[in-house]
């Protein structure tokens, strides 16, 4: 233990604190932190907290049943005291239930219940759900858990399901476990969870599948309840009723735009446009329809990085009249080592082969007919092009074998077999980022192809392997998503200058990343449309591969109906009327 200073140990005596005081307290300090840390390697830690409600707990708990009554600002024995000779007459208006639910109140402020599984606690339940009008009883097995702390559910994965540690967390750069070269603890997140769901859940261990699979569900809603849910309510204007959310342009390192107030990027549209259908199109002043229209970049990050690395295979995916699906070539490409590593008894003689790769062709046609008498082969070549999507999209972000392993639930060395067959079709990409490091080291800074710069040193030049890779990563993504980022905001410039959202009346709801969502009154959503596909039809100074915008149209933001690449009227009006007849 570090020996007390002089100017300290003064401090102490006058305070009335001796050494054996100090050394109490600095032993309370180190079993808090032995709790907070739960997962140890040769140790475990697990303390039962004490139950007892605060004065503000116990306002919004009445509340919450229907006595508006408040405690003062007391605390202690005095919330005790103070219900003990609470006057009946001033809760003269409350239900037996109620009176009950405020005696077992009163015995919860003046002791703490250690037990949470004896009978006060359980009978103190079964009152809050009655009252609270809860539609099924809670269920609990072992002790109380906090979804919000990584610690509890580092606990509750690692230690009392016994799953073993797959995935570690990234380390935060400049912090104590990068300083001292230390790796991530173990993951919690959705991504660990499913791959113990995948390699960790048969057999005996099924139920804990059941668990996993409920506590996605629940980590789910819990978290669009704290982002949507309950903030979303209060950002709404007083005056018009509407939320005026505030779009930030550059403010991440790639300029990539940003929100806030509320952080409409944030909306995800995973959940099958639930979330984003909140967002309605409403009426204009003369009480026309709304519809929300949606124009985004096809495939805008792979088009820039044909473009970029000016691969003879990528931008004839792009250019010229027989035009390809590139994550289809990729699964190509890819095809025989996936297929050799994780499905080693398929027979690869059944497939049509184009050299060393599966022949696009064939690819193509299984992917989009489906035959039923090939199920197992269009179950499996679903699955080679859903690896060869995501390395497309994980090269385009900067990913290594590690993370790509972690979409693909695969282990790290076949995610290498595969980057390294993805470089073997694509010869100019591994070149291409060479060349960017070389440009990075020789000039201090990369920059977008309209001229923003980043810059990288001393980083790019460290002497420390890891801090130089991770600035390798950084500079090529810039080039990738910077370029995105500007591509965005010239159609935006050159949207207003020709006056699209003024001539049509349409409401910009917000950029999202390649996206530009907006309100349009129904009568102007083929201008609409036509206009502002026309103007996102750039290509980018010194690239070949133009960007292709795509439309989809829905009375909601989230549930929308796909038009493609330049719709014609008549596929515009059909969806509308469509959507119309949903109603």
């Amino acid at each position: 233990m570090q020996e007390i200073s002089p100017y300290n140990r003064a401090v102490l005596r006058e305070k009335g604190l001796d050494k054996a005081a100090v050394k109490a307290g600095i032993q309370k300090l180190r079993e808090k932190a032995e709790v907070g840390a739960i997962y140890l390697e040769l140790q475990m830690v697990h303390k039962e907290v004490d139950f007892k409600p605060t004065v503000a707990q116990i306002n919004k708990a009445l509340k919450a049943v229907g006595i508006e009554k408040e405690l003062p600002s007391v605390a202690g024995k005095a919330i005790t005291q103070y219900m003990v000779e609470l006057d009946k007459s001033g809760l003269s208006n409350i239900t037996s239930d109620q009176q009950q639910y405020l005696d077992l109140m009163t015995a919860c402020a003046g002791s703490p219940m250690k037990d949470r599984t004896g009978d006060d606690y359980e009978k103190f339940r079964e009152v809050s759900a009655d009252l609270l009008k809860f539609d099924a009883e809670p269920v609990t097995v072992g002790t109380e858990l906090n979804f919000g702390s990584p610690n509890q559910m580092q606990h509750f994965l690692y230690v009392m399901l016994g799953l073993p540690i797959r995935r570690h967390t990234k380390v935060t750069r400049g912090s104590k476990r990068d300083e001292l070269g230390h790796g991530g603890g173990p993951a919690t997140n959705e991504a660990a969870i499913q791959l113990a769901i995948a390699e960790d859940c048969t057999g005996a261990d099924a139920w804990k599948g059941d668990v996993l699979r409920n506590l996605i569900v629940y980590t789910k809603c819990d978290t669009r309840e704290k982002l949507y849910w309950k903030p979303y309510p209060l950002w709404k204007h007083p005056i018009d009723g509407m939320m005026h959310p505030q779009i930030n342009q550059s403010a991440t390192v790639t300029h990539r735009p940003t929100g806030s107030s509320p952080n409409l990027l944030q909306v995800s549209k995973k959940d099958g446009g639930r979330t984003r259908s909140v967002f309605i199109g409403g009426q204009t002043e003369k009480g026309e329809d709304y519809v929300y229209i949606s124009v985004d970049f096809s495939g805008q990050e792979l088009r820039i990085i044909a473009s970029e690395t000016k691969d003879p295979v990528m931008l004839d995916a792009y250019i010229g009249e027989n035009k390809k699906d590139l994550h289809t070539v990729t699964a190509c490409a890819i095809g025989k080592s996936y297929i050799e590593k994780t499905a080693p008894d398929f027979d690869l003689g059944s497939l049509v082969w184009d050299g060393e790769y599966i022949d696009y062709a064939f690819f193509d046609h299984i992917r989009k007919e489906e035959p039923i008498n090939e199920q197992v082969l269009v179950k499996l070549l679903k699955l080679v092009r859903g690896a060869g999507k995501e390395l497309n999209f994980g090269v385009a972000y900067g990913a290594g074998p590690t993370t790509i392993a972690m979409g693909l639930f695969i282990p790290v060395e076949v995610a290498r077999v595969l980057m390294e067959s993805l470089f073997a079709r694509y010869v100019r990409l591994p070149i291409w980022k060479e060349e960017v490091w070389d440009f990075a080291e020789k000039h201090g800074y990369v920059e977008t192809v309209y001229g923003p710069r980043r810059h990288c040193w001393p980083d790019i030049i460290s002497s420390d392997t890891g801090t130089k890779s991770r600035m390798q990563r950084q500079v090529a993504n810039f080039v990738i998503q910077g370029t995105a980022a500007d591509i965005l905001k010239v159609v935006m410039t050159a949207a207003k200058h020709e006056g699209i959202f003024l001539d049509t009346g349409a409401i910009l709801l917000a950029p999202i990343y390649d996206q530009l969502a907006a309100r349009v009154p129904t009568s102007i959503a083929v201008e609409y449309i036509t206009r502002i596909s026309a103007c996102m039809s750039v290509t980018p100074p010194g690239h070949q591969v133009p960007m292709v915008p795509e439309a989809s149209i829905g009375l909601n933001w989230g549930m929308q109906k796909e038009l493609g690449a330049y719709p014609s009227e008549d596929k515009i009006l059909k969806a509308l009327e469509d959507l119309y007849a949903d109603v």
